[in-house]
């Protein structure tokens, strides 16, 4: 079984087309709706959508713009398996595509680096890298 949480953070009158289509398995969704001019960054969305969480085995938080690439879901559950801890969290910076939907083909990790301080608001600035080899296990 898969359960969907979404955090929407949207505009009532302007993205009603986003909510036309019935989802597929309704009791399998959960939302939480926020208007975007509330919205207060990732950080604080991503906390939010964990409250959705209700026990299953898996979770995974994704954001709007990933891409998957064919067989990620067995990837994972591999990687989940090389790991001792009975509570193992898998974390990446996701690698960038190009639109549609064209992933690229390699597996490097990314992470993210400092890049700069803004000279609007003073904040820190991050970018993403990709590590220079991948060695697979």
């Amino acid at each position: 079984n898969v359960f969907i949480g979404i955090y929407w953070q949207y505009d009532e009158e302007e993205d009603q087309d986003c909510f036309i289509v019935p989802y597929a398995i309704p009791e399998n969704v959960r939302e939480i709706f926020l208007h975007w001019t509330k919205a207060t960054g990732p950080c604080q969305a991503r906390a939010n959508i964990q409250k959705l969480w209700k026990g299953e085995e898996y979770y995974l938080q994704i954001d709007s713009h990933m891409r998957f690439r064919k067989g990620w879901d067995t990837q994972l559950k591999q990687w989940l398996a090389l790991c001792s801890s009975p509570h193992p969290i898998l974390t990446s910076y996701p690698v960038g595509y190009e639109q549609p939907d064209l992933v690229p083909s390699y597996s490097n990790p990314a992470f993210l680096v400092p890049a700069e301080f803004s000279l609007l608001d003073g904040m820190l600035r991050l970018n993403g890298r990709l590590l220079a080899s991948n060695k697979e296990t």
